[in-house]
């Protein structure tokens, strides 16, 4: 185990990138940013704290989730090499450092932002590290708590700016996010079914076959586009040509994931549908963002 006195600065920030999760707490991040554009195309000193509060609150939240899943991780091969569960840091070190980032996060949307963006970022650390993560444990139901969380973070950039939480207008992009975190996972499961049957996690696929769980994954991702194509009834947009490209973009999406109603079983085909629906819900979003400024 590496003490803080060995470890060089590089050494120490890749450490702490590792911690924090950084490509999923940049994605986070960027949802945000994506929200509160989405109310107001003004980038004003607001947007730059709200930012600064998710990423820090997400990495904290992120950090949190190693240090309780220190001996499931230490089992699975995609991540016995993080840096909790390989020893790389202690798990006071990286605790101490999860508490830092989720405190200056929520912090900083408490005084800079406003409190409901505080509070928002607050909700999703509770129900990412005291629901989802020990429900993981014991059901499989838990990928929908876990699906809440992905959808809080563009809400605390609409409240940011300026919006209501309740809004119908960011309720339907949180619904659709929410809706998009359903299949990601469900492929996820479709990938590495072992690694988690290995470190004792409850699957689908305990109740269902593999056949039955890509059928499932299907109806879940033919649903993701229609609530793309629905978003004009909730002000999300009034463009017929940002509606056409959602039509495409899914019908696309659609069809590239067909294979999942197939007998066969490859996991690299697997892997395809995976980035062509996170593809998909990209273009989305950054379409409904060019759209807000360029009006």
């Amino acid at each position: 185990m590496n003490t803080i006195s060995s470890l060089n600065f590089k050494d120490l920030l890749k450490l702490y990138l590792d911690l924090s999760k950084i490509r999923i707490t940049v994605s986070i991040t960027i949802t945000c940013i994506i929200g509160y554009l989405l109310f107001s195309s003004s980038l004003t000193y607001l947007l730059l704290f709200a930012v600064i509060g998710t990423f820090f609150l997400s990495a904290g939240s992120s950090a949190l989730n190693h240090y309780q899943e220190i001996e499931f991780d230490a089992l699975m091969d995609r991540t016995a090499k993080r840096p909790m569960a390989s020893k790389s840091i202690s798990s006071t070190h990286g605790f101490i450092f999860a508490i830092a980032c989720a405190l200056i996060g929520y912090l900083i949307l408490m005084f800079y932002v406003n409190e409901m963006s505080a509070y928002l970022g607050l909700t999703a650390l509770l129900v990412y590290n005291g629901i989802y993560t020990p429900l993981k444990r014991k059901t499989t139901l838990a990928v929908f708590p876990g699906a809440i969380i992905g959808a809080i973070p563009p809400m605390i950039g609409w409240v940011a700016a300026g919006g209501h939480v309740l809004d119908i207008q960011i309720l339907a992009l949180a619904f659709f996010i929410f809706f998009w975190q359903i299949p990601h996972f469900w492929l996820l499961v479709l990938v590495y079914e072992e690694d988690y049957r290995k470190a004792g996690y409850p699957t689908l696929t305990d109740k269902l076959n593999l056949q039955q769980l890509k059928r499932v994954t299907f109806i879940w991702i033919f649903n993701l586009a229609i609530c793309s194509i629905i978003f004009p009834f909730f002000k999300l947009t009034q463009s017929l040509v940002v509606s056409i490209i959602f039509l495409i973009s899914g019908s696309y999406m659609i069809w590239g994931s067909r294979n999942l109603l197939t007998e066969e079983y490859d996991k690299k085909i697997i892997k395809k549908t995976f980035l062509r629906v996170n593809l998909f819900v990209l273009i989305v979003l950054f379409t409904l963002i060019i759209e807000k400024l360029v009006k």
